[in-house]
């Protein structure tokens, strides 16, 4: 929400200060271990609920990181 009032505003530094901390807090915490738990979990899942919910997770935050690092690089230079 902050980094898309930061844009309407024109504040670029803001936005990109913003997009800089969900890019950290991907690449600090929950890229380092999500997967590998969205793995085992596709593997261990009795169910196709579970087993998709695992590869939808995994390549949802994969594609958020991407996506972050991205934006960074090209919008704010």
């Amino acid at each position: 929400f902050k980094e898309v009032e930061a844009i309407r505003n024109s504040d670029d530094g803001s936005a990109a200060s913003y997009l800089e901390k969900q890019k950290a807090f991907l690449d600090t915490h929950l890229g380092i271990w999500v997967s590998e738990f969205a793995d085992k979990v596709e593997a261990n899942a009795q169910t196709e609920f579970y087993k998709s919910l695992a590869r939808i997770t995994k390549s949802f935050v994969k594609k958020d990181l991407n996506r972050l690092a991205d934006k960074l690089v090209c919008s704010f230079r």
